[in-house]
């Protein structure tokens, strides 16, 4: 899950803030090869924007941020690891396959609420159609994120 206000690329050239993404609505998504597609968000869920949750801050090169759930998963270049397994000075892979190095990681509550979307309605571990991009930077969509939690692996970098 990611904290609302997060930009999702929905093109090429667009994004839109992932708590305004609905059932139905297209979004940009690909595999480990990044070959990007629409697909259609088929699961659309999260909080209003003032609720509170435990959150991680991943300040990347030229001050963008990117505010998640502690298991978020980011592809980086070690390959689609879990917040809890990224360091400060690990690279996050941008849609374009440029990298982008993580400056500072923090832990705490965000209050901007959390929402989360998906290319289909069944947790999976297969992250083909599964790899979605916030805030420039390629992440797991939500059924990945939870099927990879109960598969217990982290993906490598094709």
């Amino acid at each position: 899950m990611l904290a609302n206000g997060t930009q999702i690329a929905i093109s090429a050239t667009e994004t839109k803030s992932i708590e305004d993404l609905r059932v139905g609505d297209t979004i940009w998504a690909a595999g480990l090869g990044r070959d990007w597609k629409t697909a259609t968000v088929q699961f659309s869920n999260g909080t209003g924007p003032d609720s509170a949750f435990q959150a991680v801050q991943c300040i990347i090169d030229g001050g963008r941020e990117l505010i998640c759930v502690r298991r978020q998963k980011l592809l980086t270049t070690r390959g689609l690891l879990s917040t809890e397994n990224i360091l400060p000075g690990d690279r996050l892979i941008q849609a374009d396959g440029q990298t982008v190095q993580i400056v500072a990681l923090a832990m705490g509550t965000s209050t901007r609420g959390e929402h989360a979307v998906a290319t289909s309605i069944r947790p999976t571990s297969d992250p083909e159609g599964h790899l979605i991009v916030a805030q420039g930077v390629i992440v797991a969509d939500y059924m990945l994120n939870i099927g990879s939690w109960s598969a217990h692996h982290e993906a490598p970098v094709a």
